[in-house]
């Protein structure tokens, strides 16, 4: 066996066989308890192929892959971090790479801004159908500059009662469509109840809309979020489907006859345990056992014996309202007011005429919550 020199390490060499030479780190971005690293693989790979690439923080934490990227997850907040790489062939372990630069990771790491409309109120009568949550819309790595944005916050709709659409504009506007109502069980002659999708009304007479699965934003950049229509229930049994969001409701269970949960909304930013745009869940029909659960982000649930009309949405989360419980008469929930949340470097200084908002501080970024109003949010 041979020993090589290289940057002050050793690399071991079998009959000239080399371990690979160290990899380059090329980016590290951060989560809220992750970071993702991507490097360059060495052009000298020694003796035989890399099979692994080892990434290390400063904290002694790593994580390994065939390939670049490497995520590593386990880390704290609002801690500095630097990482290196090594790549591993048959022979050996390459030197190490030079750290990357210090990041810390934070759950508001990027600038955006997440528009989410009014959820759809939830059907009346026995087993109504549950409301849609409202469209969500996200721009992520968006760029502020000082001036002022135009901003409408959708309302819940009322039951049986479509939400109301949520705007941000700067040079083109970002809508978010608001919630579908879910389905009256007097209306639907075929005793199938849907839950309401995004921006339509749930089934009537066993026809239903499956609405916008996502929602374009025009401004370019940004990913759309829209609802899911809630499956069909089950005839003759006449039990509300869960309303639909970033994920479908669900039917009412062909086994049990009980109704459909809401479909969970999404988590923005990931980790950070805010949710929006929970779909509402179907209502208890007076022959089932049980009704729908609203869905995770601000979904009411159905209503049940113990309580007749069905669970309003959260507000400020878009969530669907929750389909009637047993017996005529009842109505569903009203589906939760939509907001807008804007994430913005510290630098700037926000204020508004006719909204209702709040701004808090949170490491190098402003956070500002809008609930209500229509007007405008300036930077400066």
């Amino acid at each position: 066996m041979s020993q090589r020199y290289q940057a002050g390490f050793i690399t071991a060499s079998y009959n000239g066989l080399l371990a690979p030479d160290a990899p380059t780190i090329n980016t590290v971005t951060t989560s809220a308890n992750s970071a993702i690293v991507t490097f360059i693989a060495p052009t000298n790979v020694g003796g035989s192929n890399i099979t692994s690439f080892t990434v290390s923080s400063n904290t002694g934490i790593s994580s390994s892959n065939a390939s670049s990227p490497i995520t590593i997850s386990g880390l704290s907040l609002d801690t500095p971090y630097t990482f290196t790489v090594t790549a591993t062939n048959a022979y050996g372990v390459s030197p190490v790479s030079a750290a990357s630069s210090s990041v810390i990771p934070a759950i508001y790491s990027t600038n955006f801004y997440l528009v989410q409309a009014g959820g759809g109120g939830g059907g009346r009568n026995d087993g109504g159908g549950a409301g849609g949550a409202g469209g969500l819309v996200i721009y992520d790595n968006f760029t502020f500059t000082a001036r002022s944005y135009t901003v409408s916050i959708g309302a819940g709709g009322a039951t049986h009662t479509v939400g109301t659409d949520s705007t941000f504009a700067h040079a083109a506007t970002s809508t978010a469509s608001g919630g579908g109502k879910g389905g009256d069980n007097s209306e639907d002659t075929a005793g199938i109840l849907s839950g309401g999708c995004v921006g339509s009304a749930g089934a009537t007479g066993g026809a239903f809309s499956t609405g916008t699965v996502t929602q374009a934003n025009p401004s370019g950049g940004g990913v759309g979020y829209g609802n899911v229509q809630g499956a069909l229930a089950y005839s003759p049994y006449r039990v509300g489907g869960g309303g639909g969001t970033a994920t479908a409701g669900q039917s009412g269970s062909v086994n049990q006859y009980g109704s459909g949960n809401g479909g969970d909304g999404k988590e923005w930013p990931t980790g950070s345990s805010n949710y929006y745009g929970g779909g509402g869940g179907g209502g208890q029909h007076s022959s089932a056992p049980f009704a729908g659960a609203g869905g995770i982000g601000g979904g009411g649930a159905g209503g049940t014996y113990a309580g007749q009309n069905g669970t309003a949405g959260t507000s400020n989360t878009g969530g669907g309202g929750g389909g009637s419980g047993p017996l005529s008469g009842y109505q569903g929930g009203a589906g939760g007011s939509g907001v807008v949340v804007v994430c913005y470097p510290s630098t700037f200084t926000a204020s508004q005429s006719g909204l209702t908002m709040t701004t808090t501080t949170v490491g190098t970024k402003k956070v500002t919550t809008i609930t209500a109003g229509t007007g405008t949010f300036t930077l400066s």
